[in-house]
């Protein structure tokens, strides 16, 4: 979702992953909960419609199932099973290695966007003023290469590990804050410079 996003506004976009990606709705190792069941709420729906206004169709052609809220569906919270009764929506129920399929096959649809394959990230490079400007990796052969970027995101989730190292790369990086919930552990959020940019 973040490359589909930033291939409008860049001219080439490059997504690095470790693993061997598999053209279908594949498991594969590293990926957490990837064949339970995953419900996508409505506003996530209608966040990824922005970007892939058919994203509704190609999940269903693929085996996503729409629910009706609240009756083809039973919660079971707080010791009881919640009512059935028809809360007035749909939802996209189908595995995260089936949604997580669709939208990398979306994305990979953009012209601008290409996918590295077994290259692992080690560092986020630095210019002399200390600012981001591309990464070092290892390709898919083991040999270190290094790549220029105007921007670079890590995307990795909860086993990121550049939130431990990026204080010993940018000495005035801060984590800031946390957001808890009683569900899942959120990201961090960092305090922007003052004197930051966006880049054009």
């Amino acid at each position: 979702m973040a490359a589909a996003v930033l291939a409008d506004c860049f001219g080439e976009v490059s997504i690095f992953d470790k693993d061997d990606i598999p053209t279908t709705a594949t498991p594969r190792k590293g990926i957490g909960h990837e064949m339970h069941l995953h419900s996508l709420l409505t506003g996530g729906l209608e966040l990824l419609e922005q970007v892939f206004p058919n994203i509704r169709d190609e999940l269903l052609s693929e085996g996503s199932i729409e629910l009706r809220a609240g009756v083809d569906q039973q919660v079971f919270e707080y010791g009881q099973w919640m009512p059935s009764r028809d809360l007035g929506f749909s939802i996209f129920a189908q595995s995260r290695t089936l949604l997580e399929h669709v939208i990398r096959r979306l994305t990979l649809e953009k012209d601008n966007i290409s996918l590295r394959e077994r290259t692992r990230v080690m560092a986020i490079n630095q210019n002399e003023q200390g600012e981001a400007c591309g990464i070092t990796y290892k390709d898919n052969k083991g040999e270190q290469q290094q790549i220029m970027a105007k921007v670079v995101v890590d995307a990795s989730g909860r086993g990121r590990k550049f939130v431990s190292t990026l204080a010993d790369e940018f000495g005035d990086f801060q984590v800031e804050d946390t957001c808890d919930s009683n569900v899942n552990k959120g990201p961090f959020f960092l305090k922007m410079p003052e004197d930051f940019k966006y880049p054009k």
